[in-house]
Formats: structure tokens, C-alpha cells, sequence
């Protein structure tokens, strides 16, 4: 597997290896390690900003996609999918906790 992975990236060209690396390290790397730092875990304030951010790097990976298809591109935005699934998923669990605990004290 580590040979297939080291001939696929020799076969890239040198610009598509920058793209790579670029958005993969600081576009893609740091804007989900911000977005997690930020956003506390279960917390309704912080989730819908990091729906609209995950929304807004699939939509830009769909529009790389749509100039080249890359597999490992396609598996990224796969991976974003799942998260923003969970991320949906679990917003919704953290709304009807609290909408419950409200209705409880009243």
C-alpha cells in the first residue's frame, strides 16, 4: 500500500502536489482544528457555525473536483460528509436535551 501511495504521488505534478499540501495542511487542517477548539463540545451556539463551515469546504472541494478528479480529494469530502452528518446528528440530540431540561423547569 505504501508503494501504490509513493507511485501516485510521483505521478502527480508538482503544482497538484502543492495544491495538496496546502490545502490539506493549513486550509483544510487548520480551519477544522479552529472550528473544534471553538466550538465546545455539545454546545447549541457553536454548532451551527461549524455547519456553515463545513458547508462552504465541501462545496469548494466539489468545485476543485469539478476542474480535476482526485481520489484522494473525493475521499476528503466523503469524510466531511460523515462529520457534518454527525455534526447535524448531534445538534439535534443537544436541542431536544435542552428543550426537555427547559420544559422540565417550567
Amino acid at each position: 500500500m505504501v508503494a501504490a501511495l509513493r507511485q501516485t504521488a510521483e505521478s502527480l505534478t508538482a503544482d497538484t502536489q502543492h495544491f495538496a499540501a496546502w490545502y490539506l495542511l493549513i486550509s483544510h487542517g487548520a480551519i477544522k482544528l479552529v472550528l473544534v477548539a471553538r466550538g465546545p463540545a455539545r454546545s447549541v451556539v457553536g454548532l451551527p457555525g461549524l455547519h456553515r463551515r463545513d458547508d462552504r469546504i465541501i462545496l469548494y472541494q466539489d468545485y476543485r473536483l469539478s476542474f480535476e478528479i482526485s481520489l484522494a480529494l473525493i475521499a476528503i469530502t466523503v469524510l466531511d460528509l460523515v462529520v457534518l452528518a454527525r455534526a447535524c446528528h448531534e445538534y439535534g440530540v443537544v436541542r431536544r436535551e435542552r428543550k426537555r431540561s427547559l420544559d422540565a423547569n417550567q
